[in-house]
């Protein structure tokens, strides 16, 4: 029942859970030029689980909204490519390395998928901290993200090991901690993510 769930796993878990599955399947999963859903939601399970540790040991409160902005932070991705013959390109040029999906997309349309998402977040009336964290994770210097989602928003779906490099540098610099304790955080979490990303493929 929805009263034992919260006494196991706490209320925010179970928020966590609950908005992340009905977000998730408002989202189109047919393949597309551009798009690949299994790649896409193992991407954003592994943000969302890194960004889950990362919480829990720099600020444990923001855990259960740092794991559900890491997973949902790329949601109009999906949506627009489904919806815009013209996104595919873009998505393939970004999975080409042709550098960040934001800065294509305005270069492109005048828009970027985090704008798009911070529509979505008001159409579905999602939580104000939760639309704030989505929409802004590509801004480092927005103190009022949890430093967790900022973190991991370097994550994509190629290019891991690049990646992995920015979010150790940033994790160690900016918030002093050891870079072998962040690769062992992000491993640990890893392995968690392909059990998260089997609900959504």
């Amino acid at each position: 029942s929805v009263d034992q769930a919260v006494a196991v796993a706490g209320f925010g878990a179970v928020e966590s859970m609950v908005l992340s599955v009905g977000v998730t399947t408002a989202l189109p999963s047919a393949p597309v030029d551009g798009f690949d859903n299994r790649r896409f939601w193992w991407a954003a399970s592994r943000r969302a689980t890194v960004a889950r540790a990362f919480a829990l040991e720099l600020h444990p409160v923001t855990a259960s909204l740092s794991f559900t902005a890491g997973l949902l932070q790329d949601m109009a991705v999906p949506m627009l490519a489904a919806a815009r013959p013209d996104y595919g390109a873009v998505l393939t040029e970004w999975h080409a390395g042709g550098g960040d999906l934001h800065e294509l997309e305005r270069s492109k349309f005048g828009w970027s998928h985090d704008l798009v998402a911070d529509w979505l977040c008001a159409a579905w009336e999602l939580p104000e901290a939760l639309s704030a964290a989505i929409s802004a994770h590509h801004d480092q210097d927005d103190d009022a993200i949890p430093a967790a989602v900022r973190l991991v928003a370097p994550f994509r779906e190629v290019e891991h090991l690049q990646a992995l490099d920015l979010v150790v540098a940033r994790a160690s610099e900016g918030y002093g901690m050891d870079p072998d304790r962040v690769v062992a955080l992000i491993l640990e979490a890893e392995a968690e993510a392909g059990q998260v990303a089997a609900m959504f493929v």
